[in-house]
């Protein structure tokens, strides 16, 4: 540890992660599974703390270790601050989309959900001849889902350097999974695609793959939408994680821009 300047992390829960199961005298319980940072990764880091975790079955508790970055390794990464992701080292690399409230810095979900009461509300005393419409949208499976190779071509969109996208890419491609049934693991499964639901890295990339969907209704779909009142702005969508309630006039015209609107979001992401 002295010669590799190797510096063990501090950690929560049980003192000892290894237990011969015996009972009585014969028990010995010592602490052999330990977290080492160097000092470049120490400096890096605001806070790092292991957690021993339950042991049920094995001998061994699993640990976990979780980091907290400082605004030195953030402003060298990405930070999601405001209202999107920023790459400090060059230029911000997503603009605002106000139709976005989710899993966004000083944006509520609430907000969308009031939008929504006042564009129902117009529904509801809306004069015009033709009628309007409304459509909920649920993504099947929206993470598991996810092609990788679209989150590589849209950081590459982003401008993010190549190193820093490869980092990214090997926290998410080709993971393999294996099953405690019984106290046995089962075979490897090899993941396809899709982000893992629960890793805090999974919110930030599935919104920016989302982010073709919004420029698709830009794009396509510059007229579909509705206003609450004649001086405010076309509203087309809006967005609920991985739930989209869009509004549109009620035509078949708007229709057909809809319908490929989200048939080329499929195609692409998968």
């Amino acid at each position: 540890m002295n010669r590799e300047d190797l510096h063990e992390v501090g950690h929560v829960g049980p003192k000892y992660t290894w237990c011969n199961n015996k009972i009585g005298g014969g028990r010995i319980l010592e602490r052999l599974d330990r977290c080492l940072l160097n000092c470049a990764t120490l400096n890096l880091i605001q806070m790092a703390v292991v957690k021993h975790l339950a042991r049920i079955v094995s001998d061994h508790c699993s640990i976990s270790i979780n980091i907290l970055a400082n605004k030195a390794m953030n402003k060298r990464s990405i930070m999601f601050e405001d209202t999107w992701l920023t790459y400090k080292a060059s230029h911000s690399v997503v603009q605002a989309s106000w139709n976005k409230k989710c899993f966004i810095k000083g944006r509520s979900i609430s907000d969308q959900i009031l939008l929504a009461q006042e564009l129902f509300n117009k529904f509801r005393h809306s004069k015009a001849k033709k009628g309007l419409v409304s459509i909920k949208i649920d993504m099947e499976k929206a993470y598991d889902s996810m092609c990788w190779a679209t989150l590589e071509k849209v950081m590459d969109s982003f401008g993010f350097p190549k190193a820093f996208s490869k980092l990214i890419l090997e926290c998410v491609v080709s993971p393999k999974f294996s099953i405690l049934i019984n106290g046995e693991s089962s075979k490897w499964i090899e993941a396809e695609c899709g982000f893992r639901q629960g890793c805090p890295l999974s919110p930030y990339l599935f919104i920016m793959c989302s982010q073709l969907l919004m420029e698709e209704f830009e794009n396509i779909g510059k007229n579909i939408g509705i206003k609450v009142n004649p001086n405010g702005p076309i509203i087309s969508h809006l967005m609920y994680a991985d739930d989209i309630m869009i509004f549109s006039r009620a035509n078949k015209n708007c229709m057909k821009k809809v319908d490929n609107i989200l048939k080329n979001y499929c195609s692409w992401t998968g």
